[in-house]
């Protein structure tokens, strides 16, 4: 899946700055008017912990504030600024209409316990529709936040803000109101300081285990139950979010520094539930120590000696060869990387192709095999901790292409992503594909080039397009002049209902069982999915066992699938 911008789009900077703009303002004048202007007896108010509209008509008036415009009510006066804005009183609003576009408005304030403003710069909320569908809202003034074009029904109001506890709040919207205020607090996190020491007291850095800070992924976790052994391997850095725990490092920052940690300690652990908690030391997905942290706690300091990490770290061996005089090939270069290309190397055969990788940190990577003429390799693959792991022989095809058209259903030229996974592979080798961008442009011409000779799979899967998956064979050469054409998808959202300490292989498969995507993730997720009308079938793999197989449909409304084990 490309991780890049889908919507930087080939001469659609200005209008997107400028439809930016007006959003922006758009929002920040609907907050200020519903502030601005209030009636004793009208909308709906809803505080954090009530699912259900409270009148706030009991509060006492608003002191005199500035000059009202001549068009407003006589019963419209300005809230106080005096105290908090969760104690303003209701706004003036009328039933919900359904033939008016702007539905049900809810707006409010974002605060801490005690009434102050959260720093929650660049961060939303989420809105979450009784059918599923999430909707991101961005705060703005600060504190405050408006949406507009609800319905009627239970919608569920997420937050998951740095330095806070998470929080669901439901929100009924009756539909007697077209205007609700939903004010909500956050409790603030329990914050741990995380010291990791060598044996002599003195801060473990990562020079001092041999390794740089983009390989080791030190990580700190909190979860109510004590880890038994080792988390499932990840093709990321670390575990910095599992359990009940988000932890920060200077590691993950550029520059190697996290704001406000004071000097001497790794990271900070961010726990959202009360102590206590276990927390245990992670070296990737590989559990070194563990300690039961009671309440009152506010420092955890783990004892690592650098031998140790050095011991955990594994090596890769292949060679590379043409792939049809299984000669060693000139001027190829290998690199070995994590997830989003993290702590990337490079190496060059010797002269009988081999290729080595020492000090290969333990877990999934990616491995890139680059030459001029050739096809470019992209294989997941995993080091053993503390072993040596030979591929054996890699054979390179010579380069083929693929090129085509993206068109919408009038036949206009569509600049999108296009998603190209080998059918062959898939299974293996999908997240080493899923962050290689395919562009169409302007003119919706596209060339995918690099490519071996095999069946690919291509498709579509954007928030503004979509198109089914379609075989492309390039084992007789390169294929040009294709045509894809691309319609409005339909949005899904998806809720991984299983236990967040599983790790499980989720793949989605097409009616005719063609693959759509394929993720590995933990359960209590929930996203959206951009997906043509048709049936599917998710495929649940735990430890390399598949567990269960189960169809959905997707019409050609918005609508939710639970994927249970």
């Amino acid at each position: 899946m490309p991780r890049g911008n889908p919507h930087n789009r080939r001469g659609s900077t200005l209008p997107a700055f400028l439809l930016g703009v007006v959003i922006t303002l758009t929002a920040v004048g609907l907050w200020h008017l519903l502030t601005d202007t209030a009636d004793d007896s009208s909308s709906d108010v809803v505080q954090r912990g009530q699912s259900s509209p409270v009148g706030r008509a009991d509060l006492p008036d608003a002191p005199a504030g500035r000059a009202l415009p001549e068009s407003t009510p006589a019963s419209v006066r300005p809230i106080s600024t005096d105290k908090p804005r969760s104690t303003a009183p209701p706004v003036a609003s009328k039933p919900y209409d359904a033939d008016d576009k702007a539905g049900i408005v809810v707006f409010g304030t974002v605060t801490d316990v005690d009434g102050q403003p959260i720093d929650a710069q660049h961060q939303r909320l989420e809105f979450q529709s009784p059918d599923g569908v999430k909707q991101q809202v961005a705060l703005t003034a600060g504190d405050a936040y408006s949406i507009a074009g609800l319905t009627p029904g239970t919608w569920v109001i997420n937050t998951n803000f740095t330095g806070y506890r998470k929080l669901s709040m439901p929100v009924e919207l009756t539909g007697e109101k077209s205007v609700v205020r939903a004010d909500i607090e956050v409790e603030p996190a329990v914050e741990l300081l995380v010291a990791v020491v060598k044996p002599d007291g003195e801060p473990l850095r990562a020079e001092d285990a041999g390794l740089d800070r983009w390989k080791w992924g030190l990580a700190a976790v909190a979860t109510h139950e004590q880890l038994t052994g080792d988390l499932p391997p990840i093709n990321y850095q670390g575990y910095f979010w599992y359990g009940v725990g988000a932890y920060h490092t200077g590691d993950t920052q550029q520059g190697g520094v996290l704001a406000g940690l004071p000097p001497g300690y790794h990271g900070r652990l961010e726990v959202d539930a009360p102590l206590p908690v276990w927390v245990s030391l992670m070296f990737r997905h590989i559990l070194l120590d563990a300690q039961w942290v009671e309440p009152g706690t506010e420092e955890v300091t783990f004892v690592v000696d650098p031998a140790a990490l050095t011991g955990l770290m594994g090596s890769l061996r292949l060679r590379a060869v043409d792939g049809e005089t299984q000669e060693p090939i000139d001027g190829l270069i290998a690199y070995l990387a994590g997830g989003n290309q993290q702590g990337t190397r490079q190496a060059s055969p010797d002269d009988e192709g081999v290729i080595v990788f020492d000090e290969a940190r333990p877990g999934p990577l990616t491995l890139y095999l680059v030459a001029e003429g050739y096809e470019r390799v992209r294989r997941q693959v995993r080091v053993l901790p503390g072993q040596d792991t030979d591929l054996g022989d890699i054979a390179l095809d010579g380069a083929t292409s693929i090129a085509g058209i993206v068109v919408d259903v009038q036949g206009e030229p569509v600049s999108t992503y296009l998603r190209l996974y080998p059918l062959d592979t898939f299974d293996d080798d999908a997240a080493a594909w899923s962050q290689i961008p395919n562009q169409s442009g302007t003119d919706g011409r596209f060339t995918i080039e690099n490519l071996g000779r095999g069946p690919y799979v291509l498709s579509i899967r954007m928030p503004e397009w979509v198109a089914a998956p379609l075989v492309v064979d390039t084992r007789a050469g390169s294929v040009k002049n294709l045509r894809i054409e691309v319609d409005t998808p339909t949005t899904m959202a998806v809720t991984i209902d299983f236990d967040a300490a599983r790790l499980i292989d989720v793949l989605i498969l097409s009616s005719d069982q063609l693959p759509v995507t394929k993720w590995t993730g933990g359960g209590g997720q929930s996203f959206e999915m951009n997906l043509w009308p048709g049936r599917y079938e998710y495929v649940l793999h735990e430890d390399d066992v598949e567990i269960r197989r189960r169809w959905f449909t997707v019409g050609g409304e918005a609508g939710a699938v639970a994927i249970t084990p």
